[in-house]
């Protein structure tokens, strides 16, 4: 009874302090009306906003009585700091540490609430998931009672809204009722990013001349995917092959196995530096491994074809950003062969079957078809210059609205006016693939 009183005289106390300062409202909502039952499969898309700068947490409760801590997350302040400005949504997995929330057996109903406050609330305990998520530990009643309290020690608005959501089996007979009592779950998947980094500047072939910066450019990305500063992946989710590691078989392994681990609520980053060639007798174009035979390319380097069928049969990733700088200038030499620059590798069936198999891919590359990519010891000591403007790009100068978080529209203007720039207009990287517009890639911590 104690805590009851208490808790009314917060609320009594904390409106009374507050009713002359403009009202804090927050506004909750998700993919489908009131009433309407989420199936097996489905997807819950949640949508928040306030209505001024505050802090906001969000916590999902299903019907096994479990509670979830969705926000704030990796991907958000981490006292849950809003501007008031535009929506927060989550669910789409189309931020880095996004979540989506995917409905599957058993089912029931579930709940929704969001806090919004204009002083910090504090997080509430529990265990830490992937992507920052958080196993409450404590009872959503008690949530209340400790956010009430904080706002008042505080003298803090304190608002709140709530959403009541049922799921379903995808499919129920005509006239049949959903049995009683049954839990429900749904499955919160942060996604998890993977990457595969390939450079490649010596080949064992004496036919192909050798790069001078590729495989330094597959270090610098592999940093910066490995940064906490960066993408944060850890060391058993990114595969670098450089120079002799990175065979045709290696690099076709990697695809097959290592990001065949992938689910579709991933994201996976490619990365390939070195050449790439086209040959007109077999209509098919190549990446040259280091192990490349010019007489047996077929056998010998990467063929599109099998990076196509390996993206599109093996790997699960909803989201995949190829990112290519292939041909550093120079040139091979070759009788018979054409090179083409970065779109050399991305060119026919490549783009065209990953296209129209593969939903969520987006293609940043060097070059446009029949122009050569850069390299030279003016960007960053010894780099090409897609790579060097790449990585700056993502590390923070893509950011072109300020809003702390750099997507791949971003990335590929910052990227493609850098690039035409430092080249006198000779180089233009492209961007193309079925993928949100507003991807982000990294987020500035």
């Amino acid at each position: 009874m104690k805590r009851i009183l208490l808790f009314v005289c917060v609320l009594i106390l904390s409106s009374a302090a507050t009713h002359a300062a403009k009202p804090l409202e927050i506004t909750l909502r998700v993919n489908k009306s009131a009433g309407e039952t989420y199936r097996a499969g489905e997807k819950i898309i949640v949508t928040v906003r306030a209505s001024m700068p505050c802090h906001v947490q969000l916590v999902y409760h299903d019907a096994a009585k479990q509670n979830f801590l969705i926000f704030p997350n990796n991907g958000s302040a981490a006292d849950g700091r809003v501007d008031g400005t535009k929506d927060i949504v989550l669910g789409r997995g189309t931020e880095v540490d996004g979540f989506e929330f995917e409905v599957t057996a058993p089912f029931g109903g579930e709940m929704l609430r969001a806090y919004a406050s204009t002083r910090p609330l504090p997080k509430p305990a529990g265990d830490v998931l992937d992507g920052g998520m958080v196993r409450l530990t404590g009872a959503l009643d008690a949530l209340d009672v400790a956010f009430h309290d904080q706002a008042f020690k505080a003298g803090a608005q304190l608002t709140s809204a709530t959403v009541l959501i049922k799921t379903a089996p995808a499919e129920i007979a005509k006239g049949a009722r959903d049995i009683p009592g049954t839990e429900s779950r749904t499955t919160f998947a942060a996604p998890r990013i993977f990457g595969l980094v390939v450079g490649v500047s010596r080949y064992a072939s004496a036919g192909i001349k050798s790069l001078r910066y590729a495989d330094a450019d597959a270090r610098m990305v592999a940093d910066f995917l490995q940064a906490p500063e960066g993408a944060g992946i850890p060391k058993e989710r990114l595969r670098v092959l450089l120079n002799e590691d990175a065979t045709r078989d290696n690099v076709l392994d990697a695809i097959r196995g290592f990001l065949a681990g992938t689910t579709r609520n991933d994201l996976v980053f490619i990365y390939f530096a070195g050449h790439g060639i086209t040959s007109p007798e077999k209509n098919a174009t190549y990446f040259l491994s280091t192990d490349a035979n010019l007489s047996d390319l077929a056998r010998s380097a990467v063929d599109q074809a099998e990076i196509t069928t390996l993206l599109t049969e093996r790997v699960k990733a909803g989201k995949v950003v190829f990112f290519l700088d292939a041909c550093h200038g120079g040139g091979l030499g070759l009788t018979g062969v054409r090179m083409r620059g970065a779109n050399t590798v991305l060119s026919g069936k490549l783009l065209t079957e990953l296209l129209s198999k593969k939903n969520g891919t987006a293609f940043l590359t060097a070059s446009r078809s029949m122009e050569q990519s850069q390299e030279g010891a003016r960007w960053g000591g010894g780099h090409g210059v897609f790579t060097y403007r790449l990585v700056e790009g993502l590390r923070k100068a893509g950011d072109l609205n300020g809003d702390g978080r750099v997507t791949i529209d971003e990335l590929a203007e910052y990227v493609g006016d850098a690039v035409k720039k430092d080249t006198d207009g000779r180089q233009h990287p492209e961007l193309k693939g079925h993928f949100d517009n507003e991807l982000v890639l990294s987020i500035l911590r």
